[in-house]
């Protein structure tokens, strides 16, 4: 199982994250790495939120903003959905760099969207959305306008999903989500999104724009169907990192930049257990 932390809440860096399958009572627990999260040295308080200190509710205007209003009461439960009639029960925080979010009634919204489709949240907080019932909105920091990726909630008790295309990703905090294991040669994510490794991740300005050969900092700077690597992959790199194209290991002739060619990547390399069976990268023989 695979799984990279690209959310803008830093709790990617409070602990490990397992992930499940979708026939899994349990799993084993995985440190992963957070390349696109933000600053690292960000703490969450685990203070409970007061969500009577709020005015906000969900509403999904022409814009696809999110309307404020009151949340209703806290500590409803996810599984049950207890909450009243067209509300639903959700991961709910005022400020997602401060406070560890926690179950929530909150407003759903008109026409919600759908689990893996693009979705908007209330910044900075998180649980203020436009996903529908058992599902809400993932914040990433590919778009600093409030834009993510609608995730379901993981089945009660064996957190499982729905099907094979997805995986319980558990984050210490705790947060759980159904995670959509893209193709990032196939970028088979939704409309606005695209596949960075195994995520998808909302389009925006200043991500997924970098050709193969250019610097870069973050996996999703990079256009889609190629990521960020060490400068010995790269020919004439100029900076720390640059951006090299994923490939078939089966299309060893398929790279774009002259003296690649497409190859496993090195075990030492953390990038060889998070890309998908059969893909490398194009490297410099």
């Amino acid at each position: 199982m695979r799984t990279l932390g690209h959310l803008t809440i830093s709790l990617a860096a409070c602990g490990p994250i397992s992930k499940m399958g979708s026939g899994d009572t349990g799993g084993t627990s995985e440190t992963t790495v957070s390349t696109d999260s933000v600053n690292p040295e960000e703490t969450i308080s685990t203070a409970p939120t007061d969500s009577n200190s709020v005015n906000a509710s969900v509403g999904s205007t022409s814009t696809g903003e999110v309307e404020s209003g009151d949340p209703g009461p806290a500590h409803c439960d996810l599984f049950a959905q207890d909450c009243p009639p067209e509300q639903k029960c959700s991961f709910f925080s005022e400020d997602i760099y401060r406070f560890e979010p926690v179950p929530t009634c909150v407003p759903v919204a008109p026409n919600p969207r759908q689990p893996d489709q693009l979705c908007h949240f209330n910044e900075p907080g998180m649980g203020l959305d436009d996903c529908g019932l058992g599902s809400y909105c993932l914040p990433f920091n590919s778009d600093g306008a409030g834009a993510s990726v609608c995730v379901a909630l993981c089945q009660a008790d064996t957190f499982a999903c729905a099907d094979s295309a997805h995986a319980c990703t558990i984050l210490n905090g705790p947060l759980f989500w159904c995670n959509f294991n893209c193709d990032p040669l196939a970028q088979d994510c939704a409309e606005g999104l695209a596949c960075s490794l195994s995520d998808c991740m909302p389009v925006s300005p200043g991500y997924f724009d970098r050709p193969p050969g250019m610097p870069c900092e973050t996996f999703s700077q990079c256009v889609p169907k190629s990521i960020c690597g060490f400068p010995q992959y790269v020919p004439e790199c100029a900076g720390d990192l640059c951006c090299t194209e994923i490939c078939d290991l089966e299309a060893a002739s398929s790279c774009a930049l002259q003296g690649q060619s497409c190859q496993p990547v090195p075990e030492a390399d953390l990038l060889s257990s998070l890309l998908p069976e059969g893909m490398g990268l194009c490297l410099i023989p």
